[in-house]
């Protein structure tokens, strides 16, 4: 079964090349950091600090605790036309708000939004659901204090990767938990992952 047409199929080479430097990008990051332990909570804790050397957190962020979960916050200078509740990529088990910093700040500018950037709890330590569990309780909190913090009580939900399948999890939350279909503008869900059927699409 062909998946694409040949006009994709011809841009092989050129997309091998892109995910080579990339690879090789992060075997750059990863060098001097020995062997990683064989235990899943040591091997997360390895890749957690091997990432960490990526991030580029910007001195705008403000961290601040929302309804008990540690955020990077983007505020505008004037009243946020939304919310933007964004959650980071990395499988659920490494990554973490900063690696956003640049593109969050930038959302906030450009468009005058308020971006939170959730740190939720990631695997192996706090299994499924505790991610999605903070991602709801953060945005219940942006329904109840958004207008008083920011000026809006509208939110869209983001996010890269695992992270664009943690906000299609809390958007699908926030209808049938918090009855707050009124409050998401929507969705700007990056390469998530939303079917586990593998449909080949």
């Amino acid at each position: 079964m062909q998946l694409w047409s040949e006009e994709i199929e011809a841009m092989r080479p050129e997309a091998r090349a892109v995910v080579d430097a990339g690879m090789a990008f992060i075997a750059e990051a990863f060098a001097g950091d020995g062997e990683p332990p064989k235990d899943l909570l040591g091997a997360a804790q390895h890749m957690r600090r091997s990432f960490e050397r990526m991030y580029s957190p910007v001195p705008e962020a403000i961290v601040r605790d929302i309804a008990g979960v540690s955020c990077r916050t983007f505020v505008p200078d004037v009243p946020a036309t939304a919310i933007y509740l964004h959650f980071h990529g990395g499988g659920m088990v490494i990554g973490a708000p900063e690696m956003s910093d640049s593109s969050n700040l930038d959302l906030c500018r450009r468009f005058g939004m308020a971006v939170i950037s959730v740190g939720y709890r990631k695997a192996p330590e706090h299994p499924f659901p505790a991610g999605p569990d903070d991602g709801i309780a953060v945005a219940k909190w942006v329904i109840e204090n958004g207008i008083s913090e920011y000026g809006s009580d509208r939110i869209i939900v983001g996010g890269e990767s695992a992270g664009g399948y943690m906000a299609a999890a809390v958007a699908l939350r926030m209808r049938d938990e918090l009855n707050a279909v009124g409050n998401l503008l929507g969705a700007n869900l990056v390469f998530g992952v939303h079917d586990w059927g593998r449909s080949p699409s």
